[in-house]
């Protein structure tokens, strides 16, 4: 892998962020994270500074870089993880509730 390719090196580090949150990996997830979070930020200043003054660039970027910031934000110790959007909770599902048996009262 050429070290300059740094696409590849972001996305082998969200796969491996990825299969350490599975493995429960956590401490080796939270690395991986950080890296991530570093290279958002690095690029969000990149485009910030590249865009500066052009107002048809700001306008189209203007969404992309809203959502970029609002996901390095996100980041914290132990709060909500990166990408989770706040959704309603699901409403659990109740299976074979005509097959119980009655409590005795």
């Amino acid at each position: 892998m050429n070290p300059r390719d740094r696409g590849a090196l972001a996305q082998r580090a969200a796969l491996i962020a990825g299969r350490c949150a599975h493995a429960k990996k956590f401490k080796r997830h939270n690395r991986e994270l950080t890296f991530l979070c570093t290279r958002l930020g690095r690029i969000i200043r990149d485009i910030a500074r590249k865009i500066d003054g052009d107002a048809a660039l700001e306008e189209v970027f203007a969404m992309p870089l809203s959502k970029a910031i609002a996901m390095v934000g996100m980041r914290s110790a132990r709060g909500p993880m990166l990408g989770q959007s706040p959704l309603p909770e699901p409403v659990p599902f109740r299976r074979n509730q005509s097959c119980r048996r009655p409590s005795p009262q």
